[in-house]
């Protein structure tokens, strides 16, 4: 049987989900976490086993340059603990990828048959070349680099050269969402009515988190200039479970409130099934973000059947190779000008419909847990 270890952040549910799904050693999985949090509980319940590491806020740490030095220290204490503890591992997993891991990695490949290591986006794409440079040493041990997307992989080999790109993989995180989405509009109004939302008006929702890289303002003032009867129609609903930082918060409040829009801001975690709620309630979905790896939320929307507004600058491959429809915008005033074809009818709605719910399949084969589990079955068995 194989002993596999995940070094993940402890409140991931990719984590959990990649675990369940995947089932990549029968349950012979240790998970290393610093703190307790309702999905290592989850894990633990079900029988997968949590390596205990220490957990400290020292101010120390948040010094430049000496408390980056001491972090990668005592990384490098823990693992060792770990494995004179539990011994050598089949494969090591870390998902989520950062400095004082890679420092650790020396260490890790004397105890691990195999080691893995997964980008999720921004842990690759919002870290300078410089810093990602950094890595180099810690990646040339590893045995695979997985990434989900083809721009993901350019990006990576831009940094660090085709000869260390040679390891990458893609293997997509599934989506366990989709088991709560339906195209039933029944269905569709029954989430209007869980997060309150009129069910007389047009629910608009912008960007996906609380960063302010989702150009949420931009977006808001961008419909504060449509011209009545149709912003009246408008309800905005802005995702902000995490990333939101309070002065970007009371920019964004202050904003709404100024151009008069009834709105909600989702500030709370959400489960899985609240998740494909809040999906299945949006009418259109406005995706703003600078950068973006092949979000979830972009993904849920298409395979809800939802209207995308989807910025030029942003470009998915595997949604251009499968011919997903979504509209495409190159600035904000040709946003605002799309979105009112779109609103008044005056726009190419051809087989608009059948378009919206062919997106759906088309989704289902590149981030289902059924489709995906396979690609990861194959990299845990290199």
């Amino acid at each position: 049987m194989k002993k596999v270890l995940f070094i993940s952040p402890p409140d991931s549910m990719w984590t959990y989900n990649l675990i369940t799904n995947v089932r990549p050693a029968d349950g012979n999985v240790y998970i290393y976490t610093t703190e307790d949090t309702d999905v290592t509980k989850r894990l633990e319940q079900q029988g997968y086993k949590l390596v205990k590491g220490t957990s400290d806020n020292r101010a120390v740490y948040r010094i430049p340059v000496a408390g980056a030095v001491l972090l990668c220290a005592k990384y490098r204490m823990a693992a060792k603990r770990i494995f004179r503890k539990y011994g050598n591992f089949d494969v090591i997993h870390i998902s989520w990828i950062v400095l004082h891991e890679m420092t650790a990695m020396g260490i890790m490949r004397r105890h691990a048959k195999r080691i893995i290591c997964t980008f999720w986006g921004s842990d690759l794409l919002r870290v300078s070349a410089k810093n990602l440079k950094r890595y180099r040493p810690g990646l040339e041990k590893a045995d695979a680099v997985t990434v989900s997307t083809e721009y993901m992989k350019q990006h990576f080999c831009d940094v660090f050269g085709n000869r260390l790109g040679k390891k990458i993989r893609l293997a997509r995180f599934g989506l366990e969402s989709f088991k709560y989405i339906t195209l039933s509009e029944e269905d569709a109004g029954r989430g209007k009515e869980y997060f309150h939302i009129p069910s007389d008006r047009i629910c608009v929702t912008i960007g996906y988190n609380g960063s302010i890289q989702q150009q949420h303002i931009d977006v808001i003032r961008t419909l504060a200039g449509i011209e009545e009867p149709v912003r009246s129609r408008l309800f905005l609903v802005l995702p902000a479970t995490y990333g939101l930082e309070e002065g970007y918060r009371q920019r964004l409040v202050e904003e709404l409130e100024k151009a008069g829009f009834k709105y909600l801001l989702v500030e709370r975690n959400l489960k899985d099934d609240e998740i494909g709620k809040l999906r299945m309630a949006a009418d259109i979905f406005i995706h703003a973000q600078t950068t973006d790896a092949f979000s979830a939320s972009v993904q849920e929307y298409l395979y809800a059947g939802k209207v995308i507004f989807n910025p030029a600058w942003i470009r998915y491959r595997e949604l251009e190779k499968k011919d997903v429809f979504f509209y495409e915008y190159s600035d904000f005033p040709e946003l605002k000008e799309k979105l009112l074809q779109y609103l008044n009818g005056t726009g190419d709605l051809t087989d608009l419909a059948d378009r919206l719910a062919g997106n759906r399949e088309k989704i289902r084969q590149l981030s289902s847990w059924d489709c995906v589990a396979q690609s990861w079955r194959a990299i845990y068995s290199l």
